[in-house]
């Protein structure tokens, strides 16, 4: 009876679970499709009224005669792994949109004039349809992210073989992505006093060898082997067992010290081989972001003008001069250059913090973990609006034309922060520093400052202009929050 009851509430929860994976996926292609026909109604609208345009030949009820074209959005971003595509974040992400929407805009083209059983296309009006659905598809994704996030709808689930330090480490990582790529229900491990625990919040349910048993009731289809500690034949053997019941196996190798380290698969001569990359150590790359710099800067600094102005008025009001605080970094390949910045201290405000570091313990322990302060009393009153709002940074738009800075990078130290970077600063000086980065967009001066070391590291090695377009999205909801802005 009892083995009954367990058979059914089994079969009950996977055929729930089974619907709302279903659903998620109904929801975000329903979703894409009502986002590309909008972007195209707003481009239509657009194109119509463009002041130096030729008038349309057709009206929109024309394009709409070619309807079916719009379903090449969701085979294009179906085979970019995109539904329900939790498994892909950040730059991976956006990459896959990108990826997908411009292959079908391509597509769209290709079609009426292959066919020509569609009208001719209006070439700008094409080109803004893709624009914009370039700008409203991954917000509305985001938005579904949200959404699902709520309703705790995270991605598939998961077993895990392993209860130890890497299966910690890998539960801490799924549950701060939002919604997670993966959910863990249930871990299994030999070790059977670890039978009734728990690991964050997964139970551990059994041995290693009742995992296929389990995971066929439950209507799980995805396995993580966490024991990169164990004998290499031992963990061949399972994988090799595991393989002949999940679809899907995940195996996490013996790299606890290149966990952030970009790696690609590789075959060489029938051997699996890892490729571990540094993005912005090639040259290509350094030549492409040179360019993209001059273009934010382009973009950004013209309209930053009057805005500088107003912040040197109100600086010059409240204190006086000088208004630009000029400190040596540390820049690319060790040299030293003079950062801008507008003032936001009092004046001698080496000697407070000296004063204020040597009375206050606290205070004293803040500083050595993250090289700021919670309550800075060095501030002045238009300086605690500009940390808030991050505007003391603008002028360090002239250290990225001078080509000391570029728009996105590691955060620039002083002297005598090189130590705290140990053996990492050699990867920090291959590149230019940063106006914004991962540091800045990570929780700012909330982290500490190893976690700056890392996110400095990660970024160097795993460079992407998909990379830095994310960062710069990030930046604004950060100043915009104020997230760990003192």
């Amino acid at each position: 009876m009892e083995s009954q009851q367990r058979k059914t509430r089994n079969s009950t929860f996977s055929s729930k679970r089974f619907r709302q994976s279903w659903l998620q996926i109904v929801i975000i292609i329903f979703a894409d499709l009502i986002i590309v026909f909008g972007s195209f109604l707003l481009a239509f609208f657009l194109r119509s009224h463009a002041p130096f345009l030729p008038p349309l030949d057709r009206d929109v009820s024309t394009y709409l005669d070619a309807w079916p074209i719009i379903l090449l959005w969701p085979l294009l971003l179906w085979s970019e792994g995109l539904y329900p595509g939790f498994e892909w974040i950040g730059s991976d992400y956006l990459q896959r949109i990108v990826s997908g929407t411009t292959i079908a805009s391509v597509g769209l083209m290709a079609a009426t004039f292959l066919t020509k059983t569609g009208p001719q296309f209006s070439r700008p009006l094409v080109a803004g349809f893709w624009l914009i659905t370039l700008a409203t598809l991954p917000l509305a994704r985001l938005g579904l992210r949200l959404i699902f996030r709520a309703l705790d709808w995270g991605g598939p689930r998961a077993v895990i073989l392993g209860g130890g330090r890497t299966t910690a480490l890998i539960l801490q990582g799924l549950w701060a992505q939002k919604p997670s790529s993966l959910s863990p229900v249930a871990i299994f491990d030999d070790n059977s006093a670890m039978h009734g625990t728990s690991v964050d919040g997964v139970p551990v349910v059994g041995t290693i060898s009742e995992v296929q048993d389990w995971a066929r009731a439950h209507g799980v289809r995805i396995v993580i082997v966490a024991m990169p500690g164990i004998a290499h034949e031992l963990l061949v053997k399972i994988i090799e067992e595991q393989s002949k019941a999940f679809p899907r196996v995940l195996v996490v190798p013996n790299l606890f010290g290149l966990s952030t380290v970009d790696v690609n698969t590789r075959d060489i001569g029938g051997t699996l081989t890892l490729e571990l990359r540094k993005n912005l150590l090639h040259w290509s790359n350094r030549i492409l972001k040179r360019l993209t710099d001059f273009l934010f800067v382009t973009l950004l600094g013209l309209p930053a003008i009057p805005l500088m102005l107003v912040i040197t008025i109100a600086g010059l009001l409240e204190s006086g001069r000088p208004i630009f605080f000029l400190q040596n970094r540390v820049g690319q390949y060790g040299t030293q250059f003079r950062m801008w910045k507008f003032r936001t201290m009092v004046r001698d405000a080496d000697r407070i913090l000296k004063q204020e570091l040597m009375q206050n313990p606290a205070l004293r322990d803040e500083w050595q973990e993250r090289q700021k302060l919670t309550d800075d009393p060095r501030l002045t009153t238009v300086g605690k609006l500009l940390r808030r709002l991050s505007l003391d940074e603008l002028p360090q738009l002239w250290n990225i034309l001078r080509g000391e800075m570029s728009f996105v990078g590691p955060r620039p130290i002083t002297e005598d922060q090189v130590d705290l970077y140990g053996a990492s600063f050699h990867m920090y000086s291959q590149v230019r520093p940063g106006l914004t980065g991962l540091w800045q967009v990570g929780g700012r001066a909330n982290t500490s400052f190893q976690d700056r070391v890392q996110s400095d590291v990660y970024y160097v090695r795993n460079w992407s202009l998909w990379l830095d377009v994310i960062i710069i999205a990030k930046t604004f909801w950060t100043v915009a929050s104020g997230q760990g802005a003192y």
